[in-house]
């Protein structure tokens, strides 16, 4: 009989990480363990006062862009799927942001300039595409978002997901 719960226990405790999504490719992608896993110019803050989502928060700068990014490692077998939230200031007035891959080769490539969401305050969720082709000669690559220069206010991204189709 205690072969036989054990026996469930185990598939339950299997069936639940594949149901949680444990194909995501990106770590951290929530921001819950703050900046780890991330690298560049972020801030990690907390997207309330009940504190109960953490995000990176991109200031806007007048000069700089700000760059913030992961290593990502695939089987490059398929097609990937990044998909991410980005939410603007009140106050932004800004060039919108770039996702951009660079690949272990060397070999840099934008998805090109992508304008913040039209509505202040209010999420919006991101999706690209990304075909096996295009990184069929290295199995790592960065994830950058780069947000670019502007006058007031800043960007919060959240969620990022990449995920093998």
């Amino acid at each position: 009989m205690k072969t036989k719960h054990t026996l469930f226990l185990l598939l339950g405790i299997g069936f639940s990480l594949f149901a949680s999504g444990e194909d995501d490719i990106i770590k951290n992608g929530d921001f819950s363990e703050g900046s780890s896993r991330w690298s560049g110019k972020k801030k990690i803050v907390f997207e309330t006062q009940a504190k109960k989502n953490k995000v990176c928060k991109i200031e806007v700068k007048k000069k700089h862009s700000a760059i913030f990014y992961q290593t990502i490692s695939t089987s490059k077998k398929t097609d990937l799927i990044l998909t991410f939230r980005v939410k603007k200031s009140k106050d932004y007035k800004g060039k919108g942001y770039q996702v951009k891959f660079e690949l272990q080769t060397d070999v840099t490539w934008f998805w090109g300039s992508s304008p913040a969401p039209k509505k202040a305050d209010k999420w919006v969720k991101v999706n690209f595409r990304l075909k096996k082709e295009r990184f069929k000669n290295s199995s790592h690559f960065k994830l950058m978002i780069k947000v670019n220069p502007g006058s007031s206010g800043y960007l919060m991204f959240d969620d990022f997901k990449i995920r093998e189709d």
